[in-house]
């Protein structure tokens, strides 16, 4: 059996395991103990990543190595990565700059007392950037994408989605999404 063949064996089977496990119809006759134990196996072998693709639905089994590679690969480019080489979290400080811009608004009657307490956040973590494999394309490069939730800036960004949401749309926008 060729690779590609494997490949999509494999993730038809991770397919089929998925549906297993949301569906409501009774688990005993789609797959057989054999299916769940290589399942299983699948899942706890460290070397293979099970994956949700870029577009569509479905699972994706990467090489752990080829994934940290790939990742790598994308942070080592200095077009768009600047590394910092202070190492340091800056968490903490970008949440105390927050909750002073809101406590401002909060004193300009810009927000009120509940908007405040809604959109002040305690308890944060870093944003964290992880990669989607582009099925579709020759030799399966990874769509980089930066998990801002839970972050400093994450309720913000919400609050001020939902409030330009409400805004009216422009007819024409000159805007390019760059890639």
């Amino acid at each position: 059996m060729n690779e590609e063949k494997k490949r999509w064996f494999k993730s038809k089977l991770v397919d089929i395991a998925n549906q297993y496990f949301v569906s409501s119809t009774p688990k005993s006759n789609i797959l057989s103990k054999e299916h769940l134990i290589a399942l299983r196996n699948i899942k706890q072998n460290n070397e293979v990543m099970i994956l949700q693709p870029e577009k569509g639905s479905g699972v994706v089994l990467m090489n752990t190595a080829d994934y940290v590679a790939k990742m790598k690969s994308i942070l080592d480019d200095r077009l768009r990565f600047k590394i910092d080489k202070s190492k340091k979290d800056l968490t903490d400080s970008t949440e105390k700059r927050i909750t002073d811009m809101l406590r401002e608004l909060l004193k300009e009657k810009m927000i009120d007392n509940s908007t405040y307490n809604d959109l002040r956040s305690r308890g944060l973590r870093l944003p964290h950037m992880y990669g989607l494999p582009k099925v579709h394309k020759h030799d399966v490069p990874l769509r980089p994408i930066l998990s801002m939730i839970n972050s400093p800036y994450h309720k913000v960004a919400c609050w001020l989605a939902a409030k330009l949401e409400t805004t009216p749309k422009l007819a024409h926008s000159s805007a390019s999404s760059g890639r």
